[in-house]
């Protein structure tokens, strides 16, 4: 089966189930942390043109990774900030917020599926078509042992050049919410947020939450 963040060499294979090789006999989590570049460099459209068969697919810079399907508590996570953050945010009327999976193409060759993301009221007409097509006001990994290299590093990379304002690593084993705002082409990194603190959010303001309630009752 596919890795998360494992750069696919040959999509054929990977619909058959066949392990992609990397020279050297890599480990399984060497390989997780290769940027061996695919063979093939592919557009957004050509990925689309893939259909709907349930992998899901990320592009960085024209290369193709699929990725792992996200576990229990990974998704644990995801939904409480559905419950949390949706909710607040429509009724304050700020925007719309979404939750993977859904692509968001910043580019030809870039289309990233981040856990939950947020578009300010007065962009959304912009922005929402069958996906999002544009960079979004906020967007949100939450952390898990097999894509925390492809979210600190590749897609934060991303984020940042296309000009993403904010972005939060979600951590589920520290239970902290690190909040990354963009300062030139770069991300500036907050001190991480943790049990009964707020959340430093500008995207968000008077955001009524705590770090702790995206990880328990």
């Amino acid at each position: 089966m596919a890795v998360a963040g494992l750069p696919v060499a040959d999509e054929l294979a990977v619909r058959a189930g066949a392990e992609v090789r990397f020279p050297g006999e890599l480990t399984m989590a060497d390989s997780a942390n290769s940027t061996t570049p695919t063979a093939k460099r592919w557009t957004y459209a050509e990925v689309r043109a893939l259909g709907d068969d349930g992998i899901r697919r990320e592009l960085l810079d024209g290369a193709l990774w699929v990725q792992e399907y996200p576990n229990v508590g990974h998704q644990y996570v995801v939904m409480r900030l559905a419950t949390k953050l949706r909710p607040w945010i429509l009724a304050q009327k700020l925007g719309e917020f979404f939750i993977a999976p859904l692509d968001v193409v910043l580019a030809e060759d870039v289309s990233l599926q981040p856990d939950a993301l947020f578009i300010r009221a007065d962009r959304t007409g912009a922005l929402i078509r069958r996906v999002i097509e544009g960079p979004p006001d906020l967007v949100i990994e939450v952390l898990s042992e097999t894509n925390f290299r492809h979210d600190l590093l590749r897609k934060r990379r991303l984020y940042a050049r296309h000009g993403i304002g904010e972005y939060w690593i979600v951590d589920p084993e520290q239970e902290s919410v690190t909040v990354l705002s963009l300062s030139g082409e770069a991300y500036r990194d907050n001190e991480a947020a943790s049990g009964e603190q707020p959340i430093p959010t500008a995207a968000l303001p008077g955001l009524p939450i705590v770090a702790a309630d995206l990880f328990r009752d």
